[in-house]
């Protein structure tokens, strides 16, 4: 059977807009389909297409057509999975969740918890309490602290003793050892989820003014029924 009709090489210089618009597309089941008509319309009448041949490329029809059922239903599988995972994170709003960052927000209902983890004995601890622009406006020498978690108390004031603006400020801390080593120091946010945003498909939860990633989230917990909803870190 002659196929070099349909399968050409082109002329260099002389490739139709056509055929390269066609090649750039991925062949589907239709046009598996159309090409295989083609192929026995166009076959020589003394030398017909052999019955193996043939055979063969029906069975790569059937199983082109049987992996663009499995991938439609693979599509549908990751739609369901995503409605569940969104349904799930939605549960969170009005828990009280630990994750670990680095932001913390101020509101008006007075002084905000910071937790930190050491990962070791800490000779002194220094946190500093930084603005949205960046300005460090509050240092806090906290001595010697052990290995693990640890938590202070931010009073909201800057260095001057003043009271700062309610919003959104971040926290890092820096830790030596005895031997004036520094130590690894990470931070954590604590605080009531109010609600879910999402960010190209993935879901962020909203904890006092800032945004967490749901695979930051190390710890979930009822709400308290005193206290307040400040995020800490």
């Amino acid at each position: 059977m002659d196929t070099s009709s349909i399968f050409a090489t082109p002329t260099i210089g002389a490739t139709s807009p056509s055929l390269a618009s066609a090649t750039q597309q991925t062949m589907g089941k239709e046009d598996f389909l159309k090409l295989l008509m083609a192929q026995l319309a166009h076959q020589d009448p003394l030398n017909p297409m052999e019955n193996s041949e043939f055979v063969a490329q029906l069975a790569q029809f059937s199983s082109l057509e049987q992996l663009m059922g499995v991938n439609q239903n693979l599509g549908l599988i990751q739609v369901g999975q995503a409605g569940i995972t969104n349904g799930q994170v939605a549960g969170l709003i009005g828990k009280e969740i630990e994750a670990n960052g680095s932001n913390l927000t101020l509101t008006q209902q007075g002084p905000a918890g910071i937790s930190f983890d050491l990962g070791g004995v800490a000779q002194q601890v220094e946190v500093r309490i930084r603005d949205a622009k960046g300005n460090v406006i509050r240092t806090l020498n906290l001595g010697e602290r052990t290995a693990g978690l640890n938590s202070v108390t931010w009073d909201g004031r800057d260095n001057m003793g003043n009271l700062v603006q309610p919003g959104s400020y971040s926290i890092e801390v820096q830790a030596k050892d005895a031997s004036g080593a520094e130590l690894s120091a990470s931070t954590r946010i604590k605080g009531i989820v109010s609600g879910v945003t999402y960010q190209g498909g993935v879901p962020l939860l909203e904890v006092g003014g800032t945004t967490v990633r749901v695979g930051d989230v190390i710890a979930i917990r009822s709400p308290p029924t005193q206290g307040t909803t400040t995020t800490t870190n």
